[in-house]
């Protein structure tokens, strides 16, 4: 995300134009996050904690 904030940032800096905050079709915009939980709930998506320590930064 911090890649796409300097983008945003550069591509402001260049046009002036402040960008859209909103993923297409939603009210918000979603940052791709994800419930990582070691007691999943039917109908909540989510990734075991096994998993999620594999994406963890360190």
């Amino acid at each position: 995300m911090a890649s796409m904030a300097l983008d945003t940032i550069a591509e402001y800096a260049k046009t002036g134009e402040k960008p859209d905050m909103k993923t297409p079709g939603l009210d918000f915009f979603d940052t791709g996050a994800q419930l990582i939980t070691a007691k999943p709930v039917d109908g909540v998506p989510s990734i075991d904690v096994a998993d999620g320590l594999k994406l963890c930064w360190g």
